[in-house]
């Protein structure tokens, strides 16, 4: 479209890789989603004159759950998560991002 800079396509992980839920921020700054592993990440989006692209970062650890469903909060400075570690049962919890 007129107006548009080309897309820019961003390493999300290692090939084979699997991602779910790709969920822009309402700020428009950030998009985050889950992998193959049910680890939810975080990646900013560049600005469209950036010479460097952006690095993903992973916001939950360990292997004990796994994120079911998350939801930005409307400031974006947060998201809220659900994580199963025994199918019968599910957490809650939040993870707050960096400035």
């Amino acid at each position: 479209q007129p107006g548009f800079s080309a897309p820019k396509v961003i390493d999300l992980g290692a090939n084979p890789s699997y991602f779910y839920a790709p969920t822009w921020s309402p700020d428009s700054k950030h998009i985050a989603y889950t992998d193959k592993h049910m680890h939810l990440w975080l990646i900013d989006v560049p600005a469209p004159n950036a010479t460097e692209l952006p690095k993903p970062a992973r916001l939950t650890s360990g292997n004990e759950f796994t994120v079911r469903d998350f939801r930005w909060s409307p400031d974006s400075t947060r998201i809220a998560f659900t994580a199963a570690k025994d199918p019968a049962l599910a957490d809650r919890g939040t993870a707050p991002l960096g400035s």
